[in-house]
């Protein structure tokens, strides 16, 4: 801080040499007593605003990712069933007209003349 005030000075009176310094001398302000209780408090105010705003989604996050993957688990699942169910008709239907065909090139062999 010494050196701040320093460097200042200096250059303050650099200033003034050269007659660019035209600001007047103003006393070192100094915050009373009651000014900084009322800097604290806003701080702690600002500080308690924080916390409580941003803490509830921060507590929240752990629970609501669990949820969301355990709902992911049971659509999944359900999927798999679901297409599990569907690929074992489609090989139900594609055996039955496989032997729909295959009876049915029988019957037109023996009825068919032959040469």
């Amino acid at each position: 801080m010494a050196e701040i005030m320093r460097r200042k000075r200096f250059n303050e009176a650099h200033l003034r040499r050269r007659g660019l310094y035209t600001r007047p001398e103003r006393p070192l302000y100094e915050a009373s007593a009651d000014d900084r209780v009322k800097d604290r408090i806003i701080l702690a105010v600002g500080a308690i605003t924080l916390i409580l705003g941003l803490g509830p989604a921060f507590l929240m996050l752990p629970t609501h990712m669990e949820k969301q993957h355990r709902s992911a688990v049971a659509n999944l699942r359900q999927a798999r069933t679901e297409a599990r169910e569907l690929g074992e008709e489609r090989r139900n239907e594609l055996r039955i007209r496989a032997r729909d065909i295959k009876m049915q090139s029988e019957c037109n062999d023996r009825g068919a003349p032959s040469d």
